[in-house]
């Protein structure tokens, strides 16, 4: 069982876990900073999957799982995102999930990380929590791959 943590920074991330050849492709991964070198406002807090879910039968979509729902709720300084009926692979390493910073807006975006995959298909919960946000409106986009990269865009106001 591996556990690890991804913590982002206004476009860098950050990543300690898995050996580097389980990463995807092009994954930027400085694993710490000098003190006070350290980039600051939102960071990815934490993230995580839920247990592999079988389906219902192909959906409107015509996939496996039912319909993708993203939630995002905020609170004082944080965002927490679930994305609901995620379909991945059922034998992942890990479903990570990086943040990136431009301004205002929030990309999330989730990745399945494969070593030997398995011919079947699962349902999973992703969830994210972002921090150290400064109150006000963000345009928040999470995004999957989902037989080609799939999108979803909301704007929250971090109270």
């Amino acid at each position: 069982d591996i556990d690890w943590a991804v913590r982002g920074f206004q476009g860098w991330t950050y990543l300690i876990g898995p050996p580097p050849d389980l990463l995807p492709t092009g994954f930027f991964a400085p694993l710490d900073c000098p003190p006070n070198a350290c980039p600051t406002g939102a960071r990815l807090r934490d993230y995580s999957h839920g247990v592999c879910e079988p389906g219902e039968g192909p959906s409107a979509r015509g996939t496996f799982c039912a319909e993708d729902v993203i939630e995002l709720t905020p609170s004082p300084g944080e965002l927490h995102m679930m994305h609901r009926n995620a379909e991945y692979n059922c034998c992942p390493v890990d479903i990570i999930v990086t943040l990136t910073v431009d301004g205002n807006t929030l990309h999330l975006r989730e990745e399945e990380v494969l070593q030997d995959p398995c011919f079947c298909r699962c349902c999973y919960d992703i969830e994210a929590t972002v921090d150290n946000l400064a109150p006000g409106p963000y345009t928040v986009e999470v995004c999957w791959m989902d037989g080609g990269e799939r999108c979803d865009v909301q704007v929250v106001v971090i109270p």
